[in-house]
């Protein structure tokens, strides 16, 4: 029983390298599709092992198959579910979906609007008087804003623990769209801020800045899905 769950324990630090190796090769912030690579991955593997169990059985004639045998399909079958499992939580959590975006069409500029955060501060943008989330216009041939928020991650070298996508602002102005699609990006540290406000996090409800502004700050705290339309 003991050499089971010694075999058992090195499948599973197996099984985690290989999925750790796949999370690396995949850059998106996005839980959901995070679990679609994790469940596809698993599938492959035990769908290979399977295969292989075929062969053993009938094109070797293995007749019987010890407990360890089976070590190596019982931790990636863990490892899938626990991984899917959370990534799926962390997506609906969040508001993350499988599916990708309209293109933005000629009389629509996409933005995006992102408010930073590192433990109890969170990080705004100064502009003469005025506070606001990060503001920054999708660069060009960029049309997805999952998309974009990653450009912006790596632009300002960022450390990201959770990207949060919340919700959707938009506003019409001389035949003209504005599209603002609203994030929270949970840091690990908060190198790379210079340039932005710490502000504390029972400061930021009262912030006195544009009602524009602060209309999209406190929806993007409460991290309650929004799709507005003006």
């Amino acid at each position: 029983m003991f050499d089971i769950l010694i075999d058992i324990g090195k499948s599973l630090a197996v099984t985690v390298l290989i999925f750790f190796i796949i999370n690396n090769a995949f850059s998106t912030h996005n839980y959901k599709r995070k679990a679609l690579i994790f469940f596809l991955t698993g599938l492959i593997l035990l769908l290979g092992m399977f295969i292989a169990h075929l062969f053993d059985r009938f094109v070797l004639d293995y007749k019987i198959f010890p407990a360890r045998y089976f070590a190596f399909p019982i931790a990636v079958l863990i490892v899938t579910i626990f991984l899917v499992s959370i990534n799926l939580y962390r997506g609906n959590k969040y508001h993350h979906k499988l599916k990708g975006y309209e293109r933005q069409v000629n009389n629509e500029e996409n933005y995006l609007y992102v408010l930073y955060q590192y433990k109890d501060y969170y990080y705004l943008y100064k502009n003469n008087d005025t506070l606001s989330g990060d503001v920054v216009k999708f660069s060009r041939n960029i049309y997805f804003h999952d998309q974009m928020i990653n450009v912006r991650i790596n632009q300002l070298k960022l450390n990201p623990k959770a990207v949060n996508y919340i919700g959707k602002f938009s506003a019409s102005e001389k035949q003209k769209d504005f599209v603002f699609f609203c994030y929270l990006v949970e840091l690990n540290n908060d190198d790379h801020l210079e340039k932005f406000i710490k502000v504390d996090m029972y400061e930021i409800q009262n912030l006195k800045t544009l009602d524009f502004h602060k209309n999209i700050i406190l929806r993007i705290l409460i991290k309650e899905e929004f799709d507005i339309k003006l």
